[in-house]
């Protein structure tokens, strides 16, 4: 069999158009759009959070602002929960947990590999972080690890319930 001839529209660049297909088209777009809405979300400039952090950047200085040593902040709102009020650590903790919930659905109904699927969101939330961080907001690696079992929680769920029902109905999909 001849293989098509490097001009060929199914030959563009090394890319089989055969293997990359419109779906994952549909899927790049998607997550492109998932992204840039959630940090959207995490940097809304009318947000209150986001003046008093600009406000603390200016008077303490950027590094003041980053924290990179894992669970010092988690380990200071479990031990000093009485010193912060309900709505902040709520807004932490469950806000920082389902903040990627919906990429990593997205992940398991794509049916991405596992490896690939750890790789993306890992990479998500800390290109998440940084960027709020350009745009006046505190770099914590604490919500990056939450951000990340979040994700991951909502990921490994969606492909257990969906071989669920491969394995009841072998049809499905």
């Amino acid at each position: 069999m001849i293989s098509d001839p490097p001009y060929s529209p199914y030959f563009i660049r090394g890319w089989n158009m055969q293997v990359f297909s419109q779906k994952k088209y549909i899927k790049v777009i998607a997550y492109v759009c998932f992204l840039s809405l959630s940090i959207a979300i995490k940097i809304n400039p009318y947000s209150m959070r986001m003046h008093s952090n600009k406000m603390l950047m200016k008077s303490w200085g950027r590094n003041k602002l980053i924290s990179l040593v894992p669970f010092t902040t988690i380990q200071d709102y479990i031990k000093n929960y009485t010193h912060y009020a309900p709505s902040i650590l709520y807004r932490f903790f469950f806000g920082n947990i389902l903040f990627l919930v919906p990429m990593g659905i997205l992940l398991g109904i794509w049916k991405v590999k596992q490896k690939n699927a750890h790789t993306i969101i890992i990479m998500t939330s800390i290109v998440q972080e940084i960027i709020s961080f350009v745009f006046y907001s505190p770099f914590d690696i604490d919500s990056v690890i939450l951000n990340i079992c979040g994700c991951f929680i909502a990921y490994y769920c969606t492909k257990a319930i969906l071989r669920k029902k491969e394995e009841k109905n072998p049809n499905y999909r």
